[in-house]
């Protein structure tokens, strides 16, 4: 299996936010992400946005927008 780079790494992880990934797609992100802090940062930054989304949405509950009973 040869290794990602970093371009493939980010459209790959940007996939994953549309369908799940095959086991190659995740076997070869982990691989390259345990290298790159960049793709690292990219990955984190790209849950932090997907937790925001569905927190604006209302699919989650965050503690500012719990009430205090």
């Amino acid at each position: 299996m040869p290794l990602a780079n970093c371009k493939t790494v980010t459209r790959t992880l940007s996939d994953k936010l549309d369908r799940a990934l095959t086991l190659r797609e995740r076997a070869r992100v982990r691989v390259h992400l345990l290298g790159c802090n960049g793709c690292r940062a990219y990955a984190s930054q790209l849950a932090a946005l997907r937790l925001l989304a569905h927190s604006v949405a209302g699919h989650i509950e965050t503690p500012s927008s719990q009430t205090d009973e």
